[in-house]
């Protein structure tokens, strides 16, 4: 928010400077990328490739393109990435220094979303692997990048502490989602992550998708089983313990990595996220790297690659680029917010639409209630208590609650989104039994109604 404000300082819309910000980010991570892959030991050619890869994924173009701290806090991502890889790779005080950057960009992370709090459990991973291998220097950088974010994430936990008494910022409803259920959301993560949302489904795309899983498959067992032939037989049985021995760079992004989706992971089993592909968005460049420098020893050792492999890689390459740019030109990044704009500017019964009555009842300034209160309060501009789902929540929203809130924050006008015409009948927008009887036109004595349309009721606080 602070970056936005400052871009945005004149008279620049907010939501233009928060586009800038996203757009911006996405642009600089393109160089970053490059430059991380250089540190994880790509060759030029690979490193303009996984970087291509970067800036064509679908995800990458549609977070992007909106206003979503996505592309910023894997900006910042990238560079914590880098400055750690760079800090590992000498032993001089100006080393040192970059562990200490590494640190402070990781513990930034965590001012952008509170996930950057994931990636120093990935720092935690590679002291780990640097206190097993008893490397001095590792160990003092590791250290070194703990100790610098811890100092900026603990300055962001005692904020939330001063402010609603919590560390974790409020969210404190207690989850215990099936493994099952996460395993599969996971996996459906990845399938997005990398070709696109199966939402935008038709027979060329699932085709598509199928051919490049079982080439990226065929593909793995055949370089797998070409090594493995031409292994001899004790670095078969040494290998798994000389990768651990031995520090690289792509062990230490991997480790990053690792600690990052292990604590999504646990997440999405406790907590109340949505948990899709937008969670791994910033540790996609990690993956492509990773998945490229796997792929480059594999065959880096052979004399030539098969012309039928050539082949093939360029047909996986044109699906991958294929199904993300398909997947980006049929997302309608504005169509939930242009739903409610419509809703609201729709006249009711009289002449007045829904916002020309709020803004009679509450002016600019004064706070409302609302359902599906994000997206309407914005439209408005009003100050808006969100009656959130009970998914989202511990309050239950029945008359008491509800009336409650209203007083608290002295809000004399409560908005509802009516299900039926443009919002669906679902907890998002009906939240509970007592919002049903508003949105079907049965307030208590307390409420008055002074405006329904098929998609928004507004109700007036009355003196009882």
């Amino acid at each position: 928010p602070l970056l936005i404000a400052a871009v945005g300082l004149g008279s620049m819309p907010l939501e233009c400077a928060a586009f800038i910000v996203s757009a911006a980010s996405a642009v600089l991570a393109l160089p970053l990328m490059f430059a991380l892959s250089g540190l994880a030991g790509l060759p030029a050619r690979v490193r303009l490739l996984v970087t291509g890869l970067f800036g064509l994924n679908s995800s990458t173009l549609i977070y992007a393109a909106s206003a979503n701290s996505e592309m910023t806090f894997t900006l910042v991502a990238l560079a914590a990435a880098s400055a750690i890889l760079v800090a590992r790779s000498g032993v001089t005080r100006s080393h040192l220094m970059w562990s200490i950057a590494a640190g402070l960009l990781f513990g930034l992370s965590y001012w952008i979303r509170y996930a950057g709090l994931f990636w120093v459990v990935g720092v935690a991973v590679i002291l780990v692997g640097d206190l097993l291998r008893r490397e001095r220097h590792a160990i003092a950088s590791s250290t070194l990048s703990l100790s610098a974010a811890f100092v900026v994430i603990s300055a962001g936990m005692l904020r939330n502490i001063a402010i609603v008494g919590d560390w974790r910022g409020g969210n404190e409803k207690a989850m215990l989602n099936p493994i099952q259920s996460i395993v599969s959301k996971t996996l459906w993560a990845m399938i997005e992550l990398f070709m696109g949302s199966p939402s935008f489904s038709n027979t060329w795309t699932r085709t598509a998708r199928l051919a490049l899983i079982l080439f990226i498959g065929a593909a793995v067992l055949w370089a797998a089983r070409v090594r493995a032939r031409r292994q001899s037989v004790a670095k078969k049985r040494h290998w798994v313990s000389e990768a651990l021995n031995r520090r690289s760079p792509s062990l230490d992004i991997l480790a990053l990595a690792f600690g990052y989706s292990a604590c999504m992971f646990y997440a999405a089993r406790t907590t109340v996220i949505t948990y899709d592909a937008r969670m791994f968005v910033p540790v996609l460049p990690i993956l492509l790297i990773l998945a490229a420098s796997a792929w480059y020893q594999l065959v880096a050792a052979f004399a030539g690659t098969p012309r039928w492999l050539s082949v093939a890689g360029v047909l996986a390459l044109t699906i991958y680029v294929s199904l993300n740019l398909f997947a980006f030109l049929a997302t309608d990044m504005h169509g939930a917010a242009d739903t409610v704009r419509e809703a609201l500017s729709t006249r009711g019964k009289s002449i007045e639409s829904a916002r020309d009555v709020v803004r009679q009842l509450a002016g600019e300034d004064r706070v409302i209630v609302a359902t599906n209160g994000q997206p309407i309060g914005y439209w408005l501009g009003n100050p808006t208590i969100s009656l959130v789902p009970a998914h989202f929540g511990r309050s239950v929203w029945d008359e008491n609650s509800v009336r409650g809130e209203m007083d608290r924050y002295s809000a004399t006008t409560l908005v509802i989104a009516v299900p039926g015409q443009r919002f669906p009948d679902n907890e998002d927008i009906v939240p509970s039994a007592f919002i049903r009887r508003l949105a079907e036109g049965y307030p208590p004595d307390w409420l008055r109604e002074v405006y329904r349309s098929p998609d928004i009721a507004i109700f007036q606080r009355t003196g009882g």
